[in-house]
């Protein structure tokens, strides 16, 4: 409601795509970090916003198109959507690792095949960690949400292998 009233209706269009793109930005740069450490890659402070703007945008329209199948999966008596999200955990990876696009979607969904359990409890235990975390007066997030990161990026290398 105030981006609308001080600065209208295409100004507040503007600051959320805006705002889009420097998220997708920070996101797949914590992915690249993650699979820098995974690689024992040195890090620099350049690799917190990922540069390839075509991978940018290339993510967010991949994005959107994850999230409309789980939220379908979920109305879907919300299991379905589970296992989609499951199966599509991968993306973000695949684009920063491997450039990809849309197609992306598809090599996650395949890679997962036959580790779907393993990869639940990997989400359960992840999110039971992130919870100590947040009950450490969300200052433990600063270490659990990275160590997430990297545990997954370590998950992908062993299954992008196989």
């Amino acid at each position: 409601m105030i981006l609308v009233s001080n600065f209208g209706i295409l100004g507040s269009f503007i600051t959320g795509v805006v705002n889009w793109v420097v998220t997708a930005s920070i996101t797949l740069g914590f992915v690249n970090i993650a699979l820098k450490l995974i690689d024992k890659k040195k890090v620099e402070k350049k690799d917190l916003f990922f540069q390839d703007w075509g991978l940018v945008f290339m993510y967010i329209i991949t994005n959107v198109i994850r999230q409309i199948i789980i939220i379908v999966g979920l109305i879907l008596f919300i299991i379905p959507g589970i296992i989609f999200a499951i199966k599509l955990q991968f993306v973000d990876y695949l684009i920063v690792d491997k450039k990809m696009g849309i197609d992306s979607l598809s090599k996650s969904w395949n890679m997962t095949k036959g580790v779907k359990w393993n990869l639940f409890l990997l989400w359960i235990l992840i999110a039971l960690i992130n919870i100590a975390g947040a009950l450490l007066l969300l200052v433990g997030l600063f270490i659990t949400v990275p160590l997430s990161m990297i545990a997954t990026a370590y998950v992908y290398r062993k299954l992008i292998v196989t």
